[in-house]
C-alpha cells in the first residue's frame, strides 16, 4: 500500500522527485522528461474535462503509437475515467459495435483517422486527439492561471482517496471477437498497480530500464507487459508507430534497450532483417516473448 496507487500518481511521484529524468522518446524521435509528460497530461485532462469528461466516463481513442496516445491513460487516471483504445485495424462498423457498446463521452481520433471518425460520429462526440494535446493553448499568463487552478481543483478530487475505488476500470480493451461479437474486458486500478508492482519485483527492473514500445495501445501487451511497470519504475520508453523489425533492431542499438517484449512472428521478423547480423544487443537483459510457444 505505500505504492503509489495510480497511474497518474505515478508520474506525478518521478516529476517532483527527478523532474528531468527521460521517460519518453516519440516516434519523431523527441525525448521527453516526467515533468513534461506531467505537463502534456494535464493540459488533455483539463481539455478532457471542459468537454463534459468526468469520472467514471469513458474515453476512446483511435491513433497508433503515440506521445499523446499514451499520456492519454494519464490524463484519465487524473479524470478517474476510462481508456478505450480502439483496434484501429478494424472496418468502422467494427469499431461502431465497440462504440455503441462502451457509450464513450468522446472519441479521440489520430489524422490518419479522420475518415473513420466521421463514420463514428453518428454515435459520439469525435475530437482530434493533436489538438486536444496542444500545450501552447495554456502559454499565455491568464491562461495558465486559470490552467493552474483547475489543476489544483482536479488533483485535490484525485488525491481525495476517501472517494478511490479501487476496482473502478481504467482501461477497457477488446477482445478479438473471434467466437461472437469483441468483448470488452475491464482493466482496474487495482489491477493495473499490482501488475506493475509484480512485473517490477519478480522481474527485477531497476530505475533507468530502457524498453522499445512496439505492442499496439489497443492490445493488454502495449500497456501492461511493461509500458505501464516502468512508468512506475522510473523507466524509459521508446514509442514507435507500429513494428518494424529493423527500425527496432537499430533502436536497440542506438538507445542502448535493455527490454523488448513482442510475440514470436516478430521475433522472427527481427531475426531474417538484414540488420539482425551487425546489430550490437548487448545493453539486452532480456526479451519477453508472449501470444504464442516461442519457437527454439
Amino acid at each position: 500500500n505505500e505504492f503509489p496507487r495510480e497511474v497518474y500518481e505515478w508520474v506525478y511521484y518521478w516529476a517532483h522527485k527527478d523532474p528531468q529524468r527521460l521517460v519518453i522518446t516519440d516516434c519523431d524521435k523527441k525525448e521527453f522528461n516526467y515533468s513534461q509528460l506531467l505537463h502534456l497530461a494535464r493540459v488533455q485532462a483539463v481539455n478532457l474535462y471542459e468537454l463534459g469528461v468526468r469520472a467514471g466516463d469513458r474515453i476512446a481513442t483511435i491513433e497508433m503509437n503515440s506521445l499523446d496516445h499514451f499520456s492519454m491513460i494519464i490524463a484519465a487516471s487524473l479524470l478517474r475515467a476510462v481508456l478505450v483504445p480502439l483496434n484501429w485495424r478494424l472496418k468502422d462498423p467494427e469499431l461502431l459495435y465497440m462504440i455503441n457498446d462502451s457509450k464513450p463521452q468522446v472519441l479521440l481520433y489520430g489524422k490518419k483517422y479522420r475518415q473513420n471518425s466521421e463514420y463514428l460520429s453518428q454515435a459520439v462526440k469525435v475530437f482530434d486527439l493533436e489538438e486536444l494535446s496542444c500545450v501552447e493553448k495554456f502559454e499565455s499568463d491568464i491562461k495558465t492561471e486559470i490552467f493552474n487552478s483547475k489543476i489544483d481543483e482536479l488533483e485535490k478530487q484525485f488525491f481525495d482517496y476517501g472517494k478511490l475505488n479501487p476496482v473502478c476500470p481504467i482501461l477497457i480493451l477488446y477482445t478479438s471477437g473471434t467466437t461472437g461479437f469483441p468483448k470488452g474486458a475491464m482493466i482496474s486500478n487495482l489491477q493495473t498497480k499490482q501488475n506493475a508492482i509484480n512485473t517490477v519485483v519478480d522481474w527485477g527492473l531497476s530505475e533507468g530500464e530502457r524498453y522499445i514500445l512496439s505492442a499496439p495501445l489497443f492490445h493488454t501487451g502495449g500497456w501492461n507487459v511493461l509500458s505501464l511497470p516502468l512508468l512506475m519504475s522510473g523507466g524509459e520508453i521508446i514509442i514507435h508507430e507500429k513494428f518494424d523489425a529493423e527500425a527496432i533492431l537499430n533502436d536497440i542499438e542506438r538507445h542502448k534497450v535493455t527490454l523488448y517484449f513482442g510475440v514470436p512472428t516478430m521475433f522472427i521478423s527481427m531475426m531474417e532483417s538484414m540488420a539482425f547480423p551487425n546489430v550490437n544487443m548487448s545493453s539486452i537483459k532480456f526479451f519477453i516473448s508472449g501470444g504464442a510457444p516461442c519457437p527454439p
